[in-house]
């Protein structure tokens, strides 16, 4: 895409993308849902057959529009009510995408028999219903349950969650599709979102065990400052994923300065992060957000900005950019290729929410210097820079006699 040649302020840009946000919204978000071809009977049968996703992706964007309403100022407490009103209709949506047969409760294809529920659907169930639709919180019981009775001694969590008492064709269709096609691993980036899920909860199993998952996902960070995803597009994603459940243990701050040298060390020439050769909106949101308070930061926050800025479309979106990724053939340990997937909504929905935090932080920083600097020598009317005026005004000269009369 290229640049725009009139690109707003990030203010101006926040303001825009809002408004496309509730015009989707109105729409109920259609780009967000993922949809894919998969072999027909996990290829013992001939053609593929689509399969189609929404309950993830919508978990995740009613997540993104809360923190937008949360970050609006509360002048615009129209665009906030309706945010939240959006968000909560993307959580009911999400909770009627349960599977009640599994105790794994979703998959990120519903109708797909050999994908099992996973613990990243959770997660993101679970965050959706603790902030706005409580009230769902108790169909996620039996999954919940089936997820902390896998976590290991050192506190991962397996990705697949396949209960015993799963009807057992289910169950034999899922492990075969674990055993040839998704792989059987623990995931950085799915238990990092768990534990930041676990969190939101509040009770004191769920804060035990989102402590044990953030000290194991604290030492899973490679020596050059990035993290490690299986699922996620993108180091800047990857780090926001787990910087935001590590918070509580990364008491020195060094994960967080690491990752910070990580990004500023792979920022584009057009000052964009993306996932492959090129920059993406969404990976820059989120690395602009990372670096909000990295010491020397101010020009690349402000070049990653400008990028922002730049790309948002006339109609006050982001273009979708790859965010999902399934390493296909990831089970053998030789990826034939890497499929992605991304949501526009979910894009803009990012780009706002960083737009907004680095326009709140101006505007509080503007107060402040304006706070402490004394106000101005008074000019006079006449516009005469003489001695005599003071900040009060001469007496003598004509500007001013005939401003006073």
């Amino acid at each position: 895409m290229r640049p725009r040649h009139d690109a707003p302020r990030p203010a101006d840009a926040a303001r825009a993308g809002v408004r496309w946000l509730l015009a989707q919204a109105a729409l109920g978000f259609p780009d967000a849902v993922h949809v894919m071809r998969f072999p027909r009977a996990g290829g013992l049968l001939p053609g593929t057959v689509e399969h189609r996703g929404a309950s993830f992706a919508q978990a995740v964007l009613g997540a993104l529009l809360l923190d937008v309403a949360d970050a609006l100022p509360s002048s615009d407490a129209a665009s906030a009510a309706g945010l939240r009103a959006a968000a909560a209709r993307l959580a009911d949506a999400v909770a009627q995408a349960r599977l009640p047969a599994l105790a794994g409760g979703w998959r990120y294809f519903p109708g797909l028999a050999a994908l099992p529920p996973d613990l990243d659907s959770l997660a993101v169930a679970l965050s959706l219903f603790a902030r706005v639709a409580p009230e769902h919180l108790t169909a996620c019981e039996p999954a919940l349950a089936l997820a902390l009775a896998q976590q290991q001694p050192e506190g991962p969590v397996p990705t697949w969650l396949i209960g015993a008492q799963d009807p057992l064709l289910q169950r034999w269709w899922m492990r075969l599709g674990v055993r040839h096609g998704w792989g059987d691993t623990i995931d950085v980036d799915v238990c990092a979102r768990f534990a930041s899920a676990l969190d939101l909860l509040h009770t004191p199993q769920a804060s035990e065990a989102a402590a044990r998952l953030a000290a194991w996902v604290a030492q899973q960070q490679r020596p050059d400052g990035r993290w490690p995803a299986s699922w996620y597009a993108g180091d800047a994603v990857a780090a926001g994923l787990a910087l935001a459940a590590v918070a509580a243990v990364d008491h020195d701050g060094e994960r967080r300065a690491r990752t910070a040298a990580h990004l500023l060390g792979t920022q584009r020439m057009d000052g964009g992060w993306g996932p492959f050769d090129d920059s993406a909106p969404l990976d820059t949101a989120v690395a602009v957000a990372l670096l909000r308070h990295a010491p020397q930061a101010d020009t690349a926050r402000a070049r990653g900005l400008a990028y922002l800025c730049d790309r948002q479309t006339l109609a006050g979106g982001w273009k979708a950019t790859p965010w999902i990724r399934m390493d296909i053939g990831r089970a053998q340990g030789r990826v034939a290729r890497i499929a992605t997937w991304g949501c526009a909504a979910i894009s803009t929905a990012a780009c706002v929410r960083t737009l907004l935090q680095v326009s709140a932080a101006d505007a509080a920083q503007a107060s402040e210097v304006t706070w402490m600097t004394p106000p101005p020598v008074g000019k006079p009317p006449c516009g005469c820079a003489g001695r005599r005026h003071a900040g009060r005004g001469c007496k003598g000269c004509r500007g001013c006699k005939e401003a006073a009369a």
